[in-house]
C-alpha cells in the first residue's frame, strides 16, 4: 500500500517516505471510516503542501479498496479450489470403497457357493449311509438308483433330491439378496456422486458471481 501512496504523493510534488508511511497507516486502519480517513489525511497534507489533495486522497482510498477486493477474491478462489480438492478426494475414496465392497461381496458369494457345495455333498453321503443306498450319477448329473425295484431306494432318492432342491433354493435366495444389497449400495454411490457434482457446480457459480 505504501508504494501506491508514494506514487500519488509524487503527483503533487510531495516526496517524503515518512509522510507516505503515516498516510498508509491511516488508510490500512479498518477501525476508521473512509470519510474520516479522507478528512484526517486532508488535514495532515494541508500542513505539508498547498496543492489540492482531494483527488490524490480519493485515488489512495480507491486503490486501497481495490487491493482489499482483490485479496478477498483471491481468498475466495483459494477456498473454492480447496473445497473442490476435498470433494474430489472424497469422490475417489467413495468409488474405491464401492469397488472394495463389490469385490468383497463377490468373494463372499464364491465362498458361500463352495461351502454349500461341500455341505450338499456331505449331506448326500450322510443320507446314503443312513438308508444304505448306493447310486451313481448319469451324464446329466441326476441320481440313478441301481435298485429301481426297491421302494426304499426310491424313497431315499426322493429325499436326496428334496435336500438338494432346498440347498439350491437357499443358494438362489442368498445370491438374490446379495445382488439387491449391491444394487442399493450402487444407487447410494450414484446419489452421492450427483450431490458432489451439484456442490461443485454451485461453488463455480458462486465464484463466477464474485
Amino acid at each position: 500500500m505504501i508504494d501506491q501512496v508514494t506514487e500519488q504523493l509524487a503527483s503533487i510534488q510531495l516526496k517524503d517516505e515518512d509522510v507516505a508511511a503515516y498516510i498508509a497507516g491511516i488508510v490500512e486502519d479498518d477501525t476508521i471510516a473512509d470519510d474520516e480517513k479522507h478528512e484526517v489525511i486532508a488535514e495532515f497534507l494541508a500542513e505539508t503542501t498547498d496543492e489540492n489533495t482531494d483527488k490524490v486522497i480519493e485515488n489512495i482510498l480507491k486503490g486501497w479498496k481495490e487491493q482489499q477486493n482483490n485479496t478477498e477474491k483471491k481468498r475466495a478462489e483459494e477456498k473454492a479450489k480447496a473445497l473442490e480438492e476435498i470433494q474430489e478426494r472424497e469422490r475417489v475414496r467413495q468409488e474405491q470403497s464401492a469397488k472394495e465392497m463389490e469385490a468383497n461381496s463377490e468373494l463372499r458369494r464364491t465362498n458361500m457357493s463352495k461351502q454349500l457345495s461341500r455341505e450338499e455333498k456331505a449331506q448326500r453321503e450322510r443320507l446314503m449311509q443312513q438308508y444304505g443306498y448306493e447310486g451313481r450319477e448319469n451324464e446329466s448329473g441326476e441320481q440313478k438308483d441301481n435298485n429301481k425295484s426297491s421302494k426304499g431306494g426310491n424313497d431315499t432318492t426322493d429325499k436326496i433330491k428334496e435336500q438338494e432342491q432346498k440347498r439350491r433354493e437357499q443358494l438362489k435366495k442368498q445370491s438374490e439378496a446379495e445382488k439387491e444389497r449391491n444394487k442399493i449400495l450402487l444407487e447410494k454411490q450414484r446419489s452421492n456422486n450427483e450431490k458432489d457434482k451439484e456442490k461443485r457446480r454451485t461453488a463455480k457459480k458462486e465464484k463466477r458471481r464474485m
